[in-house]
C-alpha cells in the first residue's frame, strides 16, 4: 500500500522534494495521529483524536466554562458555609457568656446579702434575743411558739409574717416584736423564700414565713436541704465560711424547689450565736436563664448539676422541667471537669427522639457546689442557611456557567473554527496547485494568524529568505514593543520603575516616579533602588518578595531624596526588558489614604460615642423601674409605720426610713424625667442646704478616708431656681470624685467646698478643692466626655463628670476644670439666680370622707406591691382582693361586684390596658372606676390611652397620702372627668 497517497491530510510538500516510489517511501506517522498504543484505551481515545477541531474546541470551551462554573461556586460555598458556621458558634458562645454573667452576679448578690446579713445588728441581736427567750419559755418553747405564731396566728398561711407579736406575753415575742420587722424586711425586699435563725442545739427559733420548719429541731443526722445546712454551717463555725446546699424538693415549702445558704453568726466577743439561714428560690435563676433572644426556634440555655438534672425549666418543654429533665448531652460534662468550650453531641428528648446539637458549656461554682451552664441549639437549625446557601450557590454557578459556555462557544465560532476553516481552505487550494488564487486569510495576531503568515511565506518562496524575513520581522516588533512600552509608561498616572533582575539597578522611571522620589525629572535615576528603602531589613524583606512574584499592594515605607518618609504600596512583575530579565514596580503614595482612613476612624469613634450616649439613657430607665417596685413597698410601709405606731421612738425611726426612702424615690424619679426626655422639676433651691447635705450624706467615708474637710458657705446666698435633687446629685458626684483623686495620695488630703455669689453676673458658684495630684494638662479636655475615665477598670466608670456636666448645662450653668494653688484640682460650678416670680403654691385638696366597707379588686403581679395596696387601702375600712394578672382579675369581676379596681400597668397574661378594655366589655361602670399604676418610663402609646381615656395614674413609687386620696376622689365622684 501507499500510505503517502491513502493520508487525508494534506502534504505541504513540492512534488519535487516528496520522497519517489509509493510503497518504497519512507514510513510515516499512522494516519490517527495518536501514540496511545493498542488495545481498549485506542479504542477509547481515537474518535476524540478524529474529531475535527471545528467541533473539538467548541466542546472543549463550553466544558471548560461549566467546570469552571461549578467550581466556582463549590468553592464559594464552601468558604461561605465555614463563615456561616463560625458566626453561628460565635452567636452561641456569645449567648452562653451574658448567661454565665447574669447568673454569676445573681449568686455572688446572694453570697454578699448573707455575710452582710450575719453581721448586721438586726441579726445579731435579734437571734441573742429570740434564743433567750427561747430558752425561757422551757421544755414546752417548741410546742408553744409553734401554736402561738402558727396555730393561733390570725392572718392566713401566705400572710403569717404579718404577725409581729404574739399575746402570750412572753419575753421571746418582746423581742420577736422588736426584731421581726427588721428581718422581714430584709427576706421580702432581698426576694428569698425565708430566713430562719437557728441556735447552736439545732432548734429553730425563728422563721419570717412561720412554715412547718419553724419551731422544729434540726436532727443531727437528719436529711433534708435545711438538716443538711445547719450541718454544713456546724462544720464551718471556726472559719466561719458560708454553707449552701443545691436545690432540692422541700417538704416544709409545700415541696417547691428550694436551696439553702447558711452562715455562723458571731457576737462582738466573736462568740457563735447560732445560724442564719437563707432560703432560696428557685425563680430567680430560672427567669434569667429564660430569655429566648437569639435562641431560634430550637435553641436554649440551661444549668445542669453534677446529678445531670436541670437547675432550669427548659423553655421548649409543655410541662415543668426543673430537677426532672435529665441532660443526655455528654459533652456537658466535661464542664464538670472545669472544662469551656463548644462541641457537638446527640440529645435524647421525651418524646423518644433524638437530634444532633450544637453545645456552649462552661462551669459554674457557688459554694463548693459546681453547676453547668450550657447554650445549645439543633445543628438542623443552625446550619440550615448553609444549606440553602448550598443550592442556591449550585443553581446560580450552574446558570452563570451556562451563559459563558454559550459565549464562549459563540466565540469560538467566530474566532477560532471559522479562521481555521479558512487557513484549511487555503491548503486545500495549494494542494491542489492553485498557489495563484488570491488567499481569503484571516490577519491575526494568535496561532491562526501565525499559520495564516507561514501560508503566505510558504507559498511565496521556499528558500533562506523566509528566515531572514522573519528576523527582521521579529526586531521590528521588539523595537516598536519599547517605544509603546515607554509611551505608555510616560503618560502613565502611577509612578514605574524598572529595575534589574541582577543587582537592582534602575534601568527606567517615568516622571511621576521622579516627582515621588523628588529627583529632577530631566535627570535619570542613578542609585540602586535599595537607596530609597527605609532600612535594610525591610529592602531586604521587599526583595523576596517581588523575586517570588508576590509584591502585590504591599505596603511599606521608601525615604524622599530629602530624607523624608512616606507611606507607599508596591507591586512588581517579572518581564523582559530589552531582552535582559527585569521588574516593572509601581509605586503609589498612600498617605492621604492613610490619613483619610485615621478621618473615618475618627469619625467611627464619634458614632461609637453617641451610641453610648443612648445606650446610657436606655440603661438608666431600666435602673429605674426595677427600683420602683420595692421603693413602693419601702415608701409605703415607712410612711403607715410613722403613721400608726404608738411609740415616739417607732415614729421616728420610720420617719428617718421614710424620709431616706422618699429620697431614693426622687432619685428613681429623675431617672425617669431623663429617660422621658422632659424637664426636671424645679423650685426655689438653698445652694449652701444642698452642699450641707451631700457633706453630712459622705461625712463618714471622708472620714474613714483621712481627709479633713472645710467648708466656707456665703451666709446670704441668695436661691437658684433648680432641681434639688439633681444639683445633690452634682455636688455629690464632685464631693465622691474628689475623694477617689485623693485616695492613693501620700501627702495630707484636704477637701474645702465653697459657695460664693457674684451681684454682677446675677450667679452663684460652689466650688470643690481637692489636694491630689489634679489632673493632667493632655487629658483636661476630655474630662467631661461620656465614659472617658482614669480610674482603674471597676473603679470608674467614666458617666459621672458627663452626668454633672448635662445637669449643669440644663441649668443654665456652666462646669469648670481649674489648677489648686500648692497641687490639686477645683471643680467650680456656676448656676443663674432664680426667678421664682409668679410661681404660686397650689392649694392643698381636701380628700372627700371615706366611705368605709366599699370592696376594691388590687391587680398586681408583684405580691409585695399587691399586699402593701391593701394595707393602705384597708386602714380606711376597704374590703380588699387581690389577683396576680389581668385574666385573674377578669374572673373575679364575673363573679363579684367591686366599687373600684387598682391595676398595675405592666402584667403577664393581660396588661393594664387590655384590662381596661376587658372590664369595659362586660362592665362599663366599673371602667369607669380604675386606676393605673406604674413603674416604668410612660411611652407614647401608654400616654396616648391616659389622654384618650382619663384613666388616673399614680407612678411608683406612691405615697400612702396619694393613693388614698385618688381612690376616695374616684369612688366619691370627685376624680377627673372620664
Amino acid at each position: 500500500m501507499a500510505l503517502a497517497n491513502d493520508s487525508d491530510e494534506p502534504s505541504l510538500l513540492p512534488s519535487a522534494n516528496r520522497p519517489e516510489g509509493g510503497a518504497d517511501a519512507a514510513p510515516g506517522p499512522d494516519p490517527a495521529g495518536d501514540d496511545t498504543g493498542s488495545g481498549w484505551p485506542r479504542l477509547l481515545v481515537r474518535p476524540w483524536t478524529n474529531l475535527r477541531l471545528a467541533i473539538k474546541i467548541p466542546l472543549l470551551v463550553v466544558a471548560a466554562a461549566i467546570v469552571a462554573g461549578m467550581a466556582g461556586a463549590v468553592a464559594d460555598y464552601s468558604w461561605a458555609s465555614r463563615q456561616l458556621r463560625a458566626v453561628a458558634e460565635d452567636k452561641l458562645l456569645g449567648l452562653l457568656q451574658a448567661r454565665m454573667v447574669t447568673v454569676s452576679d445573681y449568686l455572688a448578690s446572694v453570697g454578699r446579702d448573707l455575710r452582710l446579713g450575719s453581721q448586721t445588728p438586726v441579726v445579731v441581736e435579734g437571734l441573742a434575743a429570740l434564743s433567750n427567750g427561747y430558752g425561757l419559755l422551757g421544755p414546752q418553747a417548741a410546742a408553744s411558739l409553734y401554736r402561738s405564731y402558727v396555730t393561733e396566728n390570725p392572718n392566713p398561711e401566705p400572710r403569717r409574717s404579718r404577725l409581729d407579736q404574739a399575746p402570750d406575753g412572753s419575753a421571746y415575742s418582746a423581742a420577736h416584736a422588736l426584731f421581726h420587722p427588721g428581718l422581714r424586711d430584709f427576706a421580702q425586699v432581698y426576694g428569698y423564700r425565708d430566713l430562719l435563725l437557728i441556735d447552736l442545739g439545732g432548734n429553730v427559733i425563728y422563721s419570717v414565713n412561720k412554715r412547718p420548719d419553724f419551731a422544729s429541731r434540726v436532727a443531727p443526722d437528719g436529711h433534708g436541704g435545711l438538716a443538711e445546712t445547719f450541718r454544713a454551717a456546724i462544720a464551718n463555725k471556726a472559719s466561719g465560711k458560708v454553707a449552701f446546699v443545691d436545690f432540692t424538693p422541700y417538704q416544709a415549702a409545700a415541696g417547691d424547689l428550694t436551696g439553702f445558704v447558711a452562715a455562723i453568726v458571731y457576737s462582738k466577743a466573736r462568740e457563735p450565736l447560732g445560724v442564719l439561714v437563707l432560703a432560696l428560690a428557685v425563680d430567680p435563676i430560672d427567669r434569667l436563664m429564660q430569655g429566648a433572644a437569639g435562641l431560634g426556634q430550637t435553641g436554649e440555655t440551661l444549668i445542669v448539676g453534677q446529678d445531670l438534672l436541670v437547675r432550669s425549666a427548659s423553655r421548649l418543654a409543655d410541662d415543668a422541667s426543673i430537677l426532672q429533665q435529665r441532660s443526655s448531652i455528654d459533652v456537658i460534662k466535661n464542664g464538670f471537669a472545669g472544662e469551656s468550650g463548644l462541641g457537638y453531641g446527640r440529645e435524647e428528648h421525651a418524646n423518644g427522639t433524638v437530634s444532633d446539637v450544637l453545645v456552649a458549656y462552661t462551669p459554674l461554682d457557688f459554694l463548693g457546689t459546681r453547676w453547668v451552664i450550657a447554650a445549645k441549639a439543633d445543628t438542623d437549625e443552625i446550619y440550615s442557611p448553609v444549606r440553602a446557601m448550598g443550592q442556591q450557590a449550585l443553581v446560580n454557578g450552574f446558570s452563570m456557567a451556562l451563559v459563558v459556555a454559550v459565549i464562549g462557544f459563540a466565540i469560538t465560532i467566530l474566532s477560532v473554527v471559522r479562521p481555521i476553516n479558512a487557513v484549511v481552505g487555503a491548503m486545500d487550494e495549494m494542494r491542489n496547485g492553485d498557489r495563484d488564487a488570491p488567499l481569503h486569510l484571516p490577519e491575526r495576531g494568535d496561532e491562526i494568524g501565525d499559520v495564516s503568515r507561514a501560508l503566505v511565506a510558504f507559498r511565496a518562496s521556499l528558500i533562506e529568505r523566509d528566515k531572514l524575513d522573519a528576523e527582521k520581522q521579529r526586531e521590528s516588533l521588539q523595537a516598536e514593543s519599547g517605544r509603546r512600552f515607554r509611551a505608555i509608561a510616560e503618560s502613565s498616572p502611577m509612578a514605574l520603575i524598572v529595575i534589574e533582575a541582577d543587582g537592582g539597578g534602575i534601568r527606567y522611571a517615568n516622571p511621576v516616579a521622579h516627582a515621588l522620589l523628588g529627583f529632577d525629572a530631566d535627570k535619570p535615576l542613578e542609585e540602586p533602588m535599595a537607596a530609597f528603602f527605609e532600612s535594610q531589613s525591610e529592602m531586604d524583606r521587599l526583595r523576596g518578595l517581588v523575586m517570588a512574584g508576590l509584591a502585590d499592594n504591599v505596603e511599606t515605607r521608601l525615604r524622599r531624596v530629602s530624607g523624608e518618609t512616606f507611606p507607599a504600596a508596591l507591586s512588581s512583575r517579572a518581564f523582559d526588558y530589552d531582552g535582559r530579565a527585569a521588574f516593572a514596580i509601581g509605586l503609589v503614595d498612600l498617605t492621604q489614604i492613610q490619613e483619610a482612613q485615621a478621618e473615618i476612624q475618627r469619625q467611627r469613634e464619634r458614632i461609637y460615642q453617641s451610641e453610648r450616649i443612648g445606650a446610657l439613657g436606655s440603661l438608666l430607665a431600666g435602673v429605674a423601674h426595677e427600683l420602683n417596685n420595692p421603693l413602693s413597698v419601702v415608701v409605703a410601709q415607712a410612711t403607715m409605720l410613722e403613721e400608726l405606731a404608738t411609740d415616739q421612738a417607732t415614729v421616728t425611726r420610720g420617719g428617718k426610713i421614710r424620709n431616706a426612702a422618699e429620697r431614693c424615690a426622687r432619685i428613681v424619679k429623675t431617672f425617669l424625667a431623663m429617660a422621658r426626655q422632659r424637664p426636671p422639676s424645679r423650685t426655689a433651691v438653698d445652694l449652701n442646704e444642698v452642699v450641707a447635705a451631700a457633706l453630712e450624706l459622705l461625712s463618714y467615708n471622708l472620714r474613714t478616708a483621712g481627709i479633713e474637710v472645710t467648708a466656707d458657705l456665703a451666709p446670704t446666698l441668695p436661691s437658684i431656681w433648680a432641681d434639688p435633687d439633681q444639683l445633690s446629685q452634682v455636688v455629690t458626684n464632685l464631693i465622691v470624685n474628689a475623694q477617689q483623686a485623693m485616695a492613693d495620695h501620700q501627702g495630707q488630703r484636704r477637701l474645702h467646698v465653697a459657695t460664693t455669689a457674684d451681684a454682677e453676673t446675677h450667679t452663684v458658684c460652689v466650688a470643690v478643692t481637692d489636694s491630689g495630684p489634679g489632673v493632667p494638662a493632655d487629658i483636661k479636655a476630655r474630662i467631661f466626655e461620656p465614659f472617658f475615665t482614669t480610674k482603674p477598670l471597676g473603679v470608674g466608670t467614666g458617666i459621672g463628670l458627663s452626668v454633672c456636666h448635662g445637669v449643669v448645662s440644663s441649668h443654665g450653668g456652666t462646669i469648670e476644670l481649674t489648677d489648686a494653688a500648692g497641687g490639686g484640682a477645683v471643680f467650680r460650678v456656676r448656676l443663674p439666680v432664680g426667678d421664682e416670680t409668679g410661681q404660686t403654691a397650689a392649694a392643698p385638696s381636701v380628700p372627700p370622707p371615706v366611705a368605709a366597707g366599699q370592696r376594691i379588686l388590687v391587680v398586681d403581679d408583684e405580691p409585695g406591691v399587691a399586699e402593701v395596696l391593701s394595707d393602705i387601702l384597708e386602714i380606711d375600712g376597704y374590703a380588699i382582693d387581690l389577683a396576680d394578672s389581668g385574666q385573674a382579675a377578669l374572673d373575679l369581676i364575673a363573679v363579684h361586684a367591686y366599687d373600684a379596681v387598682i391595676s398595675d400597668v405592666h402584667m403577664p397574661d393581660r396588661d393594664g390596658i387590655a384590662l381596661y378594655r376587658g372590664i369595659k366589655e362586660v362592665r362599663p361602670e366599673l371602667a369607669r372606676k380604675l386606676v393605673l399604676v406604674t413603674g416604668d418610663s410612660l411611652g407614647a402609646s401608654i400616654q396616648a390611652f391616659l389622654d384618650s381615656t382619663g384613666v388616673p395614674c399614680i407612678e411608683k413609687p406612691f405615697l400612702p397620702a396619694e393613693v388614698r386620696r385618688i381612690v376616695a376622689e374616684m369612688l366619691a365622684g370627685t376624680g377627673p372627668a372620664r
